[in-house]
């Protein structure tokens, strides 16, 4: 899946328009083996800057995440994120150990020659079954929808573990370039760190009958930013 991101300022700078952002992009698939043995789904997501607001602001974005989640319950095992926001340069790594109740993440500033780590930390008292900031996507996608409904994910993101909740608002139409897509709009917390501001809200619309995302609205650190599917190629 391809969304073209555009940001728009608040609403105190109503005279600036809406600005192309750029682009992010994500796939799933299936992954044999990688966990003791075990199958898993590979999740992945990248985030590019580009076009307007990259000559305005002089902040290149390119980040990368990756993640591994269980086939059976959704639960997940690992996820890897690649942050390159300007001069913010991290590696940061984080393992859910589902038997020991527990994780460890790792973090490594890479902007400084050699990089340097800045973070290794074991935490216990953790759910055996939690959701990453992108395996939470595809947890949204399984639920049944229907108007009304709420939902409670468990969120793990940064060594910090806290509950989600999600209610589905209403049916909408939704204009993209692939149609006017039948669609649920479900809103939740903000879930994304970086370029989603925590504890804001995050607004997906999620297609009717095949089930992925088409829209999606979050809060970032000044203004908010607008996703719209742009391609899709289902596996």
């Amino acid at each position: 899946m391809t969304f073209t991101i555009r940001w728009h300022p608040p609403a105190w700078l109503f005279f600036i328009p809406s600005i192309y952002a750029g682009q992010t992009t994500f796939e799933a698939k299936k992954a044999a083996g990688l966990i003791s043995g075990k199958d898993v789904w590979q999740l992945t997501a990248r985030a590019e800057s580009s076009g307007t607001l990259v000559s305005m602001t002089g902040m290149k974005v390119n980040d990368y995440y990756e993640s591994w989640m269980d086939p059976q319950d959704l639960c997940s095992y690992r996820i890897f994120k690649k942050i390159r926001e300007g001069k913010r340069q991290r590696d940061v790594e984080v393992i859910f150990e589902r038997g020991k109740g527990s994780l460890t993440i790792k973090e490594t500033d890479i902007s400084q020659s050699p990089p340097k780590e800045i973070r290794n930390q074991e935490i216990t008292g953790i759910p055996s079954c939690v959701q990453d900031v992108l395996s939470i996507f595809y947890s949204v996608r399984s639920q049944h929808l229907e108007t009304g409904k709420g939902f409670v994910f468990t969120l793990s993101d940064n060594g910090r573990t806290r509950q989600i909740q999600a209610r589905v608002e209403k049916e909408e139409r939704v204009e993209t370039p692939l149609g006017v897509l039948p669609s649920f709009k479900v809103r939740t917390q903000a879930v994304f760190g970086g370029l989603f501001r925590e504890g804001g809200e995050l607004t997906l619309w999620v297609h009717k009958d095949k089930v992925y995302p088409v829209r999606f609205e979050a809060k970032v650190k000044f203004g908010r930013v607008f996703g719209g599917l742009a391609a899709y190629t289902p596996r």
